[in-house]
């Protein structure tokens, strides 16, 4: 110990701790039974005296002064003694038995290292890969840590520091870090000859305990084909298919998912992760030109039309090119572009169609003229084979009129249905008009549906009114004819029995009197014939037939039927140029009835109500009763309720 101040006129003294008499004064040490461990050295010249203390020993330990004179003014300086004592018990919070410290991925984890503390006060330190991370003096240090799965097994050291301690003091923990299992999957690519294909997913995570679900086979685009099972250590054995031809529908990405109970830093407990196989074979990987290519493309004239092709081939065609109906190549040029791009294709695996990764061949013909109305072959070609579709290019045209149109009644309104035709080679609309006897209204069908069967509903219609029903197609170019009128009564159920039985008995009662009538009136000729035959007798037969003009089973003459046959100006359909427009069979029916039935009179549409009797129907039912010689009606239209 040494006193700071010095003074060469005064001599500094030195007291021991409890002691009231001074150890030394100057260069002189008291006697007492320790002043043999006490000395006195320095450079006594320019007043400098420490004071050492040899073998010290617990009764030294405690508070020393040095008193100074300096120019007449008295300093003192005190010194603390203590016995040094070297920290204990250092301990690391929330370790196992192994010193294992268990951790989540992404979640903090707190290191907490606590010691009993030593003479003088210890440091304790966190140390990882030689690194200081945190040092502390109160006895307790905590640090914080986010662990990855990079920090799993990871250690990390707490030390205490002392001058007391001839050993360090210092323990380790590990960090046992759970995380959600990284995936791969060792596969080969295939060949459709081989029998034996085999796909193992291997999974890495902490806790190594996983459970595998199904596999998923998808498409190249993501669509859905099947699920497989594999074992439970994830090794999926593909099912072998007897015709190696379709094997090539094990192409696609296989998916496996895994879980071991901890959720990965999204929040996500299932893994997964997938590849793309492929198995290769004659029948895949030579061109196909997929089904939803068009055989025909409808253009209108002067202007432009685009000829698609969608081709799938694995490896990519080399050779493409296009030829017309006369073997000329076609390429791009003033008024046509050839253009090559990507896209995907349609096909059935499994039961189940899917898009693939394919090629879009595009042949764009910037004014449609007579000369581009042709058939043109388009041609692919690989390494493995070759394949070719042809396009016929078309001028468009108006839509067909629809077919089958029905009406029926449902609630308070009218639900229409019928079977789309030939759209003229645009996108056709589907228009409903319908009359309440005053006013055509026209309603357009929005159904999206790609079906051939179509139905719209007309609602809140009033009741007990006759609404005629009609339809049109319509396209860019133009209308298509309208079909005939159908009449729809709407009310309810009961009012609809009683008009049909009303109407039934009505018509039942007509023709039984016609019938009556008919028959009087037959009686009533043939006995005037009888009495014009006995006032007559020189006539002869040949005479009498002339007189007469009918025969007794022979009222209506044939050739009037032929002559008097309805017309029905609704059955005239319009006939594009071009094309042929589709059968409609109700008037191929219409025309085949009127030319072999009669009636006395013609009849339009103006000419009949909706208080219309069908007198020309109850006269031919009469004729039948009279003659029985079964003549066919009419056609007319039919009430609905």
């Amino acid at each position: 110990m040494q006193c700071p101040n010095k003074s060469e006129n005064s001599e500094t003294i030195w007291f021991g701790p409890k002691d009231l008499n001074p150890i030394s004064r100057g260069r002189t040490i008291y006697v007492t039974k320790n002043s043999h461990r006490f000395q006195v050295f320095g450079n006594f010249s320019v007043g400098e005296y420490k004071l050492r203390i040899t073998d010290i020993n617990i009764s030294d330990i405690g508070l020393y002064k040095c008193t100074i004179s300096v120019k007449k003014r008295t300093y003192q300086y005190e010194f603390d003694i203590k016995l040094q004592k070297p920290p204990t018990g250092l301990i690391i919070e929330n370790i196992d038995k192994d010193s294992i410290l268990n951790a989540l991925e992404g979640n903090d984890l707190i290191l907490e290292c606590s010691v009993i503390s030593g003479c003088p006060k210890e440091s304790l330190v966190w140390v990882h890969e030689g690194i200081k991370l945190l040092e502390s003096t109160s006895g307790i240090a905590r640090y914080t840590i986010s662990p990855s799965k990079l920090d799993h097994l990871s250690q990390y050291t707490c030390e205490a520091i002392s001058p007391a301690l001839t050993i360090t003091l210092s323990k380790t923990v590990t960090i046992k870090v759970h995380y959600a299992p990284d995936l791969y999957i060792q596969y080969e690519n295939y060949t459709q000859e081989e029998e034996e294909r085999v796909l193992t997913c291997h999974a890495d995570g902490v806790p190594q305990t996983y459970l595998f679900y199904e596999w998923e086979h998808k498409s190249d685009h993501g669509n859905h084909i099947r699920f497989l099972t594999g074992s439970e250590d994830g090794v999926l054995h593909l099912p072998t298919i007897n015709i190696k031809e379709m094997r090539y529908q094990d192409n696609g990405y296989y998916k496996c998912i895994v879980t071991n109970g901890i959720a990965d830093t999204t929040g996500n407990v299932n893994k997964s992760v997938e590849i793309p196989l492929n198995v290769k074979g004659k029948l895949l990987s030579s061109p196909v030109f997929v089904a939803d290519n068009n055989k025909e493309i409808f253009g209108e004239y002067q202007k432009s039309v685009f000829m698609h092709v969608n081709v799938y081939s694995n490896p990519k065609y080399t050779i493409f090119d296009i030829v017309d109906h006369n073997g000329h190549y076609v390429s791009s040029g003033k008024h046509i572009k050839v253009i090559e791009g990507y896209t995907s294709t349609t096909d059935l695996f499994y039961g189940n169609i899917i898009q693939l990764k394919g090629y879009k061949l595009t042949v764009n013909i910037e004014k449609l003229t007579d000369e581009y109305l042709q058939d043109y072959t388009f041609r692919v070609k690989n390494e493995f084979g070759n394949s070719q579709h042809s396009i016929t290019v078309r001028l468009a045209s108006t839509p067909d009129i629809p077919l089958n149109v029905t009406a029926t009644h449902i609630n308070n309104g009218v639900q229409v249905e019928w079977v789309r035709n030939f759209n003229g080679g645009n996108e056709q609309f589907f228009f409903i008009e319908y009359c309440d006897g005053i006013d055509w209204k026209s309603v357009q069908s929005f159904n999206s549906t790609t079906n051939d069967i179509i139905s719209w509903t007309i609602p809140n219609l009033q009741s007990n009114i006759i609404y005629m029903f009609r339809m049109f197609s319509r396209n860019r170019i133009g209308e298509s004819n309208r079909t005939e009128e159908i009449a729809v009564r709407i009310g309810s159920e009961s009012n609809i029995l009683f008009y049909s039985v009303m109407v039934g008995s009505a018509t039942v009662t007509f023709i039984l009197m016609m019938t009556v009538g008919a028959f009087i009136f037959r009686r009533l000729r043939l006995r005037r014939a009888k009495k014009n035959t006995s006032a007559q007798q020189d006539l002869s037969q040949t005479e009498r037939s002339e007189e007469r003009p009918y025969g007794p089973y022979d009222e209506i003459n044939d050739d009037e039927i032929i002559e008097n046959a309805v017309y029905n100006p609704d059955q005239e359909t319009d006939r594009d140029s071009e094309y042929e427009q589709p059968v409609n069979l109700s008037t191929i029916k219409s025309e085949s009835e009127s030319s072999i039935s009669s009636s006395k009179k013609e009849s339009s549409e103006e000419d009949i109500d909706e208080n219309h009797t069908f007198a020309e129907d109850v006269c031919l039912n009469s004729y039948e009763d009279l003659t029985e010689e079964r003549e066919p009606y009419s056609p007319y239209t039919t009430f609905i309720h």
